[in-house]
């Protein structure tokens, strides 16, 4: 298992026995929709944006993610 999805089963599985109920695994795979996964969400998308990983998000990483290289007019 990959860092990344170790850290997310590990959040979504609230009893702590290393394996998921059915909404456990929903919440692994839709973190969006369950509270006690806003902090993954957050964490995952800042990974994503945050390019040269020094743990902040600037002004080229976000507008290059939001755009994805497209000249605006």
């Amino acid at each position: 298992m990959l860092p990344r999805d170790e850290r997310r089963f590990k959040t979504a599985d609230l009893d702590g026995d290393s394996t998921a109920t059915r909404e456990e695994f929903t919440a692994f795979l839709h973190p969006e929709e369950f509270e006690h996964m806003k902090d993954i969400v957050v964490l995952e998308t800042l990974e994503d944006i945050d390019k040269n990983e020094d743990g902040f998000v600037d002004q080229d990483e976000y507008i290059g993610k939001c755009w994805n290289g497209v000249d605006s007019p």
